[in-house]
């Protein structure tokens, strides 16, 4: 997928016009309409960064770096963000939305340890867990799947067996 395709469905998965993204980055519609189509393939890079805060993705995907759409755990936001504000100000609404989110991180990361706090005896156990389940959300479709292969070769196996079952 290109950068112009990702901007795009991007825009489109959170519902966002043409003429909001235009407005929030400072440019004319027509502009974004050419990042759309590729017709401007490199973009500057005081375009990368407020370009992905709005977009609720990271540089690295734009850029082609990774296929990881957001590094907020696997965290889909599906709202937009103009829906919330009655002034049209974005970065209110994002800063929000990130507050929110930290938060809700936060809180669930408190309930994931204290799961596996009573699942696990050892602390290396828990953190090992805790790393499994914060970082898989890294992986693409390609990698869940052969991550869950993986898993099951290994469930077969009473070498690797638990006695939690």
């Amino acid at each position: 997928m290109t950068i112009g395709e990702k901007i795009k469905q991007r825009r489109k998965d959170l519902n966002i016009t043409v003429d909001e993204l235009a407005e929030a980055l400072g440019k004319n519609r027509a502009t974004i309409y050419r990042y759309e189509n590729n017709e401007i393939e490199k973009l500057p890079t005081d375009v990368i960064e407020p370009l992905s805060k709005i977009l609720k993705a990271t540089p690295a995907y734009f850029l082609g770096w990774t296929d990881c759409v957001t590094e907020h755990r696997g965290f889909f936001f599906g709202h937009n963000p103009f829906e919330n504000t009655s002034d049209g100000s974005f970065e209110k609404a994002w800063d929000d939305e990130a507050e929110k989110l930290n938060k809700e991180i936060e809180y669930n990361d408190e309930l994931l340890i204290s799961y596996l706090k009573k699942t696990f005896d050892e602390e290396e156990e828990i953190r090992i867990a805790f790393e499994i389940i914060t970082q898989f959300p890294k992986l693409n479709q390609n990698g869940l799947k052969k991550l869950e292969e993986r898993l099951n070769e290994l469930f077969r196996l009473d070498e690797y067996k638990s006695n939690l079952e």
